[in-house]
């Protein structure tokens, strides 16, 4: 049995509404007993009764006469009930759609703390490290090292936006606004260690970090860049 159909022996007995099944069995002198499952008697009643050779006899004529039943109505379309889509199944308006968004960023910053705040956290840690360790990396190889941190954002910011069930544009600026305090505080954090690495005061450090907030404006334009390919790539698909 399938959803909307029945079959045995590889024939028909019936296809339709399942609403309309009691129906038509019973327009056929097959009505179906009180307080019994009407699919599992369907089933039953086009299943083979192998027990006995009496049961056996039955079951082949009552298979029969339903595939007789049926041969009739073989070309007759199905009729399909129009039905209005319930108000809580419809697309929700813009701000139903923030709200949502929003709700859902601050149910995981304040249920998963440190996975929310897991960047700002790794680039207090890697400033010292990378400003160290990488502190004479040509343009060239950085460029290199951004286009595979770029290409991974890529992918994750696809998944996030799969996730959302919002339009492409509404998530882009959704997240971006999301995305500022903490880039923000990411930025003040990658400033932390400039004292220690320049020889400079804090005050001083303090004031250039003011002046030149490079990693917030890198920030920003990491975002621009990656919504450009996504709306890139979103117009790829629909065309």
């Amino acid at each position: 049995m399938f959803p909307g159909a029945l079959l045995t022996s590889g024939q028909i007995v019936y296809f339709g509404c399942p609403t309309q099944m009691m129906q038509y069995f019973t327009s056929i002198d097959f009505p179906c007993p009180k307080f019994k499952n009407p699919c599992d008697f369907y089933v039953d009643l086009a299943t083979h009764d192998h027990q006995s050779p009496a049961a056996s006899a039955e079951s082949s004529a009552r298979i029969a006469k339903l595939i007789q039943c049926w041969e009739p109505l073989k070309s007759t379309p199905p009729q399909v009930t129009k039905s209005s889509v319930s108000p809580m199944l419809s697309r929700p308006s813009m701000i139903d759609s923030i709200e949502a968004v929003y709700r859902r960023n601050w149910y995981e910053l304040m249920n998963e703390p440190l996975r929310s705040l897991r960047e700002p956290l790794m680039a207090l840690l890697m400033s010292g490290i990378i400003g160290t360790a990488f502190f004479s990396m040509t343009r060239q190889k950085r460029a290199a090292a951004s286009d595979r941190i770029a290409d991974e954002q890529k992918r994750t910011a696809f998944e996030m936006l799969r996730k959302a069930g919002v339009s492409t544009i509404l998530f882009i600026n959704l997240e971006f606004l999301w995305d500022l305090p903490l880039l923000t505080l990411t930025a003040a954090l990658y400033s932390l260690p400039v004292p220690f690495l320049t020889g400079s005061s804090i005050m001083e450090a303090a004031f250039g970090a003011s002046v030149n907030s490079s990693e917030l404006t890198i920030g920003c334009q990491r975002r621009e860049v990656l919504a450009k390919m996504i709306m890139d790539d979103s117009d790829e698909r629909t065309s």
